[in-house]
């Protein structure tokens, strides 16, 4: 398939040949030119032209080269021919792949009337054009602004070719003019002052008429270098990927200080939640009352200031985000890994991979836990993970987010804790587990006499290695003075030992309870 590009001079060919080259991996057709060395400017032979001596201009002036007439200035021939050689305009047109060059208006004419009847659907030809007049001050402007091999001194205004600028002037009218009696043979007329409007109008009418999905560095599905990433950053128009660290949107060069490799550096907030370890077993009903399920988790997921540091204990797991708020394309999402710097300590990002979907929007959340028998020390700031990037097939039409447009928690600096609730008709509908207020309260009463239990009989045994000591210290210091008290103290020291007591079972209970059990887990991880 070939697309041929025609318009006057600085309308914007080149830049859009290199815009779909560079960006969707076209390809070209280099062609053939008399052009003499001095008017080379550095052009190289076989990249931007195939050189022929004009001595030997009859080697491309023959029925196998497509080739206009020279240029007329003055009343004397420019002499200088540009040809495409035909072999290499059949093999582009019968191709698979996505060809696209610039042509005067009349070799794109020649080419419309040689192959564009038999080869619909392979073949357009297409003229760019201004969408101002075309005055002589309209392209002496032009001329300043995008010809500088024609400046030959310090103020490019003052300090111009005047013969080079007349004979480009008069050449751009020589290709309006002859357009205007030959648009018959042109498949689309684009208009456009700025070069980056003509490549935009160019990507609408060209990309839908692509046999072949064009393979542009910006639409293939994968993983992204660190050169993706920038791009992304710096040069899309639209849907951009933005980083920002403390509510300031980063610029391109501070961006590029937090890559590493193809991936974006996390830095640690200062503020993170722990998890809290009580001395029984926490039960959480996940469809419980939602406001009485916060307050539970709260107390639970406790939120905590580390900006002096934080001592992450042996198997302790915390939930933190990143610092940095990231904005992502539709068409990108991201996986947060470890860094190995940082595993080798023993930390991890724990609980699975977190994946950011496409459209996120704020901070990046995850799971740091210490795999080791030792106490690491944290602080705020360390890059301690990294976001991987990658490309979808399509962009995503439905964004990973609530009902306002994005989970609210993405800009919060602690990770959330409740959220699966929200829009959960399973959770909301669930069946409780056979609990009623009864239950409830003979459960509470169950495990209280338990430990109650447990601490009398471990008050007794005590009482029963010490007795005789005890009962003389009763006798001497204890029973003298409570029968001299008055009724009232009596039983008010009655009431207080009965609490005391009480309290004092229940917590020798829970005590050794616990540590039973912290007994039972450390022998079950050692068998493992």
């Amino acid at each position: 398939m070939l697309f041929v590009l025609a318009g006057p001079s600085y309308v914007g060919k080149k830049t859009a040949l290199s815009h779909f080259m560079k960006l969707y991996s076209f390809s070209s057709i280099i062609p053939y030119t008399t052009k003499p060395v001095k008017r080379q400017s550095g052009e190289v032979e076989g990249i931007k032209y195939h050189y022929v001596d004009q001595d030997n201009a009859t080697d491309i002036d023959n029925d196998a080269f497509i080739h206009d007439r020279p240029f007329r200035y003055k009343n004397n021939d420019d002499q200088i021919i540009y040809a495409y050689k035909k072999s290499d305009i059949e093999q582009a047109i019968n191709s698979y792949s996505n060809f696209i060059i610039h042509a005067s208006v009349g070799n794109a004419i020649n080419i419309s009337k040689e192959y564009r009847a038999k080869n619909k659907g392979h073949l357009y030809i297409i003229f760019l054009d201004y969408s101002e007049a075309l005055t002589e001050e309209f392209f002496r402007k032009r001329f300043i602004k995008m010809d500088s091999q024609y400046q030959n001194g310090s103020d490019p205004e003052n300090n111009i070719d005047e013969e080079q600028f007349r004979r480009r002037f008069a050449h751009a009218k020589k290709e309006r003019s002859v357009y205007s009696k030959n648009t018959k043979y042109f498949d689309e007329e684009i208009k456009g002052d700025q070069p980056y409007s003509i490549c935009s109008s160019l990507e609408n009418y060209i990309l839908p008429k692509l046999m072949v999905m064009p393979t542009s560095p910006d639409r293939i599905p994968g993983p992204l270098s660190d050169d993706d990433i920038m791009y992304m950053i710096e040069k899309r128009l639209k849907d951009k990927l933005l980083i920002e660290d403390k509510k300031n949107v980063l610029s391109a060069s501070e961006c590029k200080k937090k890559l590493s490799g193809c991936a974006i550096q996390l830095s640690l907030s200062g503020t993170i939640r722990i998890i809290k370890r009580p001395l029984i077993n926490n039960y959480i009903d996940m469809a419980q009352d939602e406001c009485v399920l916060d307050s539970k988790l709260s107390g639970i997921y406790k939120e905590k200031n580390i900006s002096l540091g934080y001592v992450l204990k042996p198997n302790e797991t915390i939930l933190c985000s990143s610092v940095e708020s990231i904005k992502m394309p539709h068409d990108i999402y991201g996986l947060v890994s470890s860094k190995f710097s940082y595993t080798q300590l023993g930390l991890s990002i724990e609980l699975g991979t977190s994946v950011i979907q496409p459209g996120h929007e704020g901070k990046i959340h995850f799971q740091i836990k210490n795999n080791t028998a030792n106490s690491i020390c944290i602080y705020p700031e360390i890059q301690v993970a990294q976001l991987l990037l990658f490309r979808t097939v399509q962009p995503s039409s439905a964004k990973y987010c609530d009902k306002t447009g994005t989970h609210g928690y993405d800009k919060a600096s602690v990770s959330p804790i409740s959220k699966f609730r929200d829009d959960n008709k399973e959770l909301a509908n669930a069946k409780k587990p056979g609990k009623n207020f009864i239950k409830s309260v003979a459960g509470a009463f169950r495990n209280q006499m338990v430990e109650a239990i447990v601490g009398i009989l471990f008050t007794c045994g005590i009482i029963v290695t010490v007795a005789t000591k005890a009962e003389a210290f009763l006798k001497t210091y204890i029973i003298p003075i409570f029968n001299s008290s008055p009724i009232l103290i009596k039983v008010m020291l009655i009431a207080i030992g009965i609490w005391l007591f009480s309290h004092l079972f229940d917590f020798i209970g829970r005590l050794l309870i616990s540590f039973v059990e912290f007994v039972i887990r450390k022998i079950r991880e050692r068998i493992r």
